[in-house]
């Protein structure tokens, strides 16, 4: 599986990383990461990856931002919105926009895999 992990922390990214390789030891996973969401669209393109990680707030261009570009490109690759200090309007807002699932801020190891798991 290809994982695009976007977030402008690199500690953010490392976690991510390590949650998919401590719950799938031995799997075989490449990994794609973007710190803005410039980035994250060259990345993303079709069939490029099969699952998405994007922080909200980012440089340049924000998570809700990338998502509708990626859909307005028919990228139908699953988006786990990773979220900090938005409104239940924002949520609505991002879910609408083809966010997949999301979870907030700070995040522990466990509730993200629980997220995560579902896309292997």
């Amino acid at each position: 599986m290809n994982i695009l992990i976007v977030d402008d922390s690199e500690v953010m990214r490392k976690i991510v990383r390590k949650v998919v390789e401590e719950n799938m030891p031995g799997a075989n996973h490449s990994y794609l990461e973007a710190s803005d969401g410039m980035s994250a669209l060259s990345l993303a393109g079709p069939q490029a990856v099969d699952l998405i990680l994007l922080d909200w707030n980012m440089p340049e261009l924000d998570g809700l931002s990338v998502v509708k570009k990626l859909r307005s490109d028919e990228v139908d690759t699953p988006i786990i919105m990773v979220t900090s200090n938005v409104g239940r309007d924002k949520l609505m807002e991002a879910m609408e926009a083809g966010v997949t699932t999301y979870i907030e801020k700070p995040i522990r190891g466990q509730d993200l895999w629980e997220k995560i798991k579902g896309f292997f």
